[in-house]
């Protein structure tokens, strides 16, 4: 993004979402790439969501509002999943050491990558909700929280959106890189006021208990839930 606002080569997008007609009073679609997800309107950006630092969107999902729990007046909700962005030099360490002061400072400098790296897997486990609210004709005012998948979860790699008949809500369908996927429910207002919770929890295996990497989530109908 920064690049892009200073002449140089915009980042290319990584994913998109079409935004629900609950947010026909500004957003109509939302693009992510390294950096932010954008929301776009006519052609116009109206609004931003930044992202961790390093990391790019690599899945999204919209829900409506209504199927949110929230009520039309507080918009829908834009699930996102941020994975690392750019890959560490693997080039970074390849000259031996010379004498204990660059010992010292090659072992500050994998300690670092180490503890970064960590910190990616934790924003990659985690999903970011933006609740959109439009606050005038030409901008959207997101409200955003993270929901923390509790028990060690793998990296977010699909979402999917779960109807329900009425008048339980939609779900919002988390797969995740070791075969779990986890549904969440939002209840209470919208915004700030959400709250999150997860009430399904699935774990996918193969013979031998070998764990499947979720690559997509599809909903079928209310009645037959998930096709992933």
């Amino acid at each position: 993004m920064t690049q892009a606002l200073l002449g140089g080569r915009p980042e290319p997008v990584t994913c998109l979402v079409a935004l629900p007609r609950g947010c026909s009073r500004g957003a109509d679609l939302a693009s992510g790439s390294e950096g932010s997800v954008r929301l776009w309107a006519a052609g116009e950006c109206v609004g931003t969501i930044v992202a961790p630092p390093g990391t790019a969107p690599a899945c999204m999902a919209a829900l409506p509002a209504a199927a949110a729990g929230a009520g039309p007046s507080s918009g829908p909700c834009l699930a996102v999943a941020f994975h690392q962005a750019r890959p560490f030099d693997p080039a970074a360490f390849r000259l031996v050491p010379q004498g204990e002061e660059q010992r010292r400072r090659r072992a500050e400098a994998l300690a670092a990558q180490a503890a970064q790296a960590a910190a990616f897997e934790r924003v990659a486990a985690s999903v970011t909700v933006a609740s959109l609210r439009a606050e005038s004709p030409g901008a959207v005012q997101p409200s955003v929280s993270v929901l923390g998948l509790a028990g060690g979860a793998a990296r977010v790699t699909a979402f999917g959106c779960l109807p329900r008949a009425p008048p339980a809500a939609d779900g919002l369908v988390c797969g995740t890189a070791d075969g779990a996927l986890r549904v969440w429910v939002r209840t209470g207002g919208g915004g700030d006021d959400a709250v999150w919770r997860c009430e399904e929890h699935l774990a996918l295996r193969f013979g031998g208990g070998a764990a499947a990497t979720i690559a997509c989530v599809e909903p079928l109908t209310a009645q037959l839930g998930l096709l992933s």
